[in-house]
């Protein structure tokens, strides 16, 4: 009886280093450079333990051959998803919970088999990145301001009835501007948690050039972000949002790849608005960050030669004009 436990907790001893080992093999550290060689039908995975809003650098080299990347979050989610067919590039995600997460290295479709590298560059904290102080609002949409009026009363339904209103409506918020027969009140929102620093409207040329008025505010004591802009009622345009984004300096201070990695890594498309552009079927990522969302407002002109008709090749326009009001 004692040599059989004698060797039991020889065995137990053994398993447990043999366990610890791998995982600390399969954990990503920065500047550590993990080789592998994949073959079809295999998957390597790594390890990484992460603080919600971090974000993560990452230096894939395919070294000749076409691999997917696929990021799991700590409950076993597809975060995002990467395809890599060329020599290999750096690959930025943000992480939206606390946990640990998953990298999986496998290869295309069809791909032949082949070695990969894959080294943790960077680890960002949210605290180092994402701090803004919104400028005071220009504008206040009607919505906005019964929102805060119900609040003010008390109404404990408030917030839940607003989301409940606004997932039917759809995003962004179009409103008349009282006074003007041109222009119109848009009110982007975006639904955040305890986790939520900044959120940022990315609607080029003009959020480059004047961030912090493209800052969300937060609806103080609800997890409400929300902007309102005034916007010429004839147009259509293209954004998309930032959430944690790096803080964006004026006139495009910042143009560092290591800030346009952040940057990038920040963008996803208006959860609230289901009109999405440019959206490639083959992407191997999650359908937040694939493509970017569309408004047309009410008075834009009919554009008759950009429907699709039977028997005549269609491609998506990307001649979209946008003539933006602060």
């Amino acid at each position: 009886m004692l040599a059989k436990r004698n060797l039991f907790i020889v065995f137990s001893i053994l398993v447990f280093f043999s366990l610890t080992s791998t995982a600390a093999e399969n954990e990503l550290q920065v500047g550590k450079t993990q080789d592998g060689a994949l073959i079809s039908g295999k998957a390597d995975s790594y390890l990484l333990l992460l603080k919600a809003g971090d974000f993560v650098e990452t230096n894939v080299a395919t070294h000749g051959t076409k691999l997917l990347i696929t990021i799991y979050d700590p409950s076993g989610n597809k975060a995002r998803g990467f395809r890599l067919n060329g020599p290999g590039r750096k690959i930025g995600f943000v992480a939206d919970d606390a946990g640990q997460y998953r990298i999986e290295v496998s290869l295309d479709s069809k791909a032949n088999d082949g070695p990969y590298s894959l080294a943790l560059t960077r680890v960002v904290a949210l605290s180092e990145r994402a701090v803004r102080v919104p400028v005071p609002e220009k504008y206040e949409s009607p919505q906005i301001k019964a929102l805060r009026a119900a609040l003010d009363l008390h109404d404990q339904n408030a917030v839940a009835d607003f989301w409940k209103e606004m997932q039917a409506k759809g995003a962004p918020l179009v409103e008349p501007l009282q006074g003007d027969k041109i222009n119109m009140l848009v009110t982007f929102l975006f639904k955040g948690n305890d986790d939520t620093k900044n959120v940022q409207i990315i609607w080029v040329p003009y959020s480059p050039l004047w961030p912090d008025g493209y800052a969300m505010t937060r609806l103080a004591g609800t997890d409400v972000w929300y902007k309102t802009l005034k916007v010429d009622g004839r147009e259509r345009f293209v954004y998309q949002l930032g959430v944690n984004a790096p803080i964006v300096l004026p006139s495009g201070e910042q143009t560092s790849d290591e800030f346009m990695s952040m940057l990038g890594a920040a963008f996803q498309v208006d959860p609230l608005n289901p009109k999405h552009w440019f959206v490639a079927p083959d992407s191997p990522d999650v359908p937040l960050h694939n493509g970017i969302s569309m408004v047309e407002m009410p008075n834009a002109p009919p554009q008759p030669w950009v429907a699709k008709r039977k028997n005549v090749p269609w491609e998506m326009s990307k001649n979209i004009s946008s003539r933006a009001r602060c």
